[in-house]
């Protein structure tokens, strides 16, 4: 997905995938910000939103992916895209993401404490 083709408007209204930040269960605000897009170790590029709303984590229902299992089997499978959602403070929250994606809370911490300007 390129930077020009993001799924602005998935924020805009409520939807059940978990891809959007307005996630199933969750009151997202209409003021979500787009955060800098960061690059992980194997290329993938991720693009995520800061929303402020009220989210119940235990409500977070998550969309599926199917994929052949077992491998070269010939049977799809369904599994979930995500198995859980929880909160945590910044520093166990940079512990348990991969890598690549600490830049999206340090950009948020900054945007939080009014060092940098919202986009």
């Amino acid at each position: 997905m390129t930077g020009d083709r993001l799924p602005i408007a998935d924020y805009r209204s409520p939807t059940t995938d978990h891809r959007s930040p307005a996630a199933n269960g969750s009151r997202a605000s209409s003021t979500c910000s787009l955060l800098q897009p960061v690059k992980q170790k194997g290329g993938k590029i991720v693009h995520a939103w800061a929303c402020e709303g009220d989210c119940d984590p235990a409500t977070i229902r998550s969309t599926a992916f199917t994929m052949e299992w077992p491998p070269r089997s010939g049977q799809q499978q369904a599994f979930p895209e995500i198995d859980r959602a929880e909160f945590f403070d910044l520093e166990t929250a940079r512990r348990k993401v991969n890598a690549a994606q600490v830049g999206l809370i340090d950009e948020l911490e900054m945007k939080l404490s009014g060092k940098v300007t919202a986009q």
